[in-house]
This record gives structure tokens, sequence and C-alpha cells, in this order.
């Protein structure tokens, strides 16, 4: 069975984060199982400590200056007044248009996932990427571990 594919319009917003660099997964030479589990593990601990709203996550996703990787930052949503907790980033989240892929289940196979949706569905898709941050989406259907939880992976399309 294929994602449901959806559409998202989200409004600008501040969110807090912790950062990581990594090799995405449709490298053959990726480390995201390594490295983004400790990004997120970092960033619940922060969100605790500073009892911060965790109703729902994403991460935000660019490229890095470093070539071959990407920054992935583990966020929360933050009203703008907050000032930022020690140990996180602040990002002014611009909002945007959004094609948006919805996995279903474990996240040991979101990479197959994303991999359908950027190498399979969009190519062929009415949708045109634009340059801009990529994201996943941790909402209420998230519940780790379930076989019915679902991410929404998205990338930035033109209006």
């Amino acid at each position: 069975m294929e994602p449901e594919i959806v559409e998202l319009t989200l409004p600008p917003r501040w969110i807090v984060g912790v950062s990581c660099e990594f090799v995405g997964s449709m490298d053959s030479n990726s480390d995201a199982a390594e490295v983004i589990p400790p990004t997120w593990r970092a960033l619940d601990e922060l969100v605790h400590k500073n009892n911060l709203d965790h109703s729902w996550s994403l991460a935000v996703m660019t490229l890095s200056e470093t070539t071959g990787k990407m920054t992935y930052t583990a966020c929360v949503p933050v009203d703008d007044a907050l000032a930022t907790p020690d140990g996180m980033v602040e990002i002014l989240f611009g909002g945007g248009i959004f094609a948006g892929c919805e996995h279903v289940g474990s996240l040991d196979s979101i990479g197959a996932t994303t991999a359908w949706f950027y190498t399979e569905y969009l190519p062929g898709s009415a949708y045109r990427i634009i340059e801009g941050p990529h994201l996943e989406i941790y909402d209420e259907r998230f519940d780790l571990g379930s076989p019915s939880s679902i991410v929404t992976i998205c990338a930035p399309i033109s209006g």
C-alpha cells in the first residue's frame, strides 16, 4: 500500500531544538540511524528540564555547510517571548506550503518511505520542490513503537 499524500500550509513560528549533522538515509553511507536518535534523546531531556510544550514536534532538515551532509534539528514549538534554553538552538521557521507523505509504522523503515517519496512519487507528481527546509512532523498520531504510528515527511513546494 502506498503512503497517503497530503498538502500542508504551515504558518511561521518560533521553534527550539537540538541539531546534528548527518548523511541522509538515501545515501549508501548514511549515518542517520546512529546520529539522529541521540539528538531526539537530547531534545527530550531539555524539553523536560525546561518544562516546554511537547504535544508535537518536528525535525527540520537543511543542507549543511559540510559537503555531503545535512543538518537535522529536532524541535518543539515555543512562544516567541521565551528565551532560548541553554543547549538549544532557536529557529524562526518561515512556514510555507509542503507536500507530505505519511509514514505509517516503525521508524526503522522511515528511510524506505522517504526514498519512495523523493525518488518515486515526487518526480512524477505535479508538485515542484523549492529551496527550503524539509520536515518530519510528529503530531498526536505519532506513538513510538506502535505499528499504526504516523510521521509526515514533508518537502517544500511552490504555491
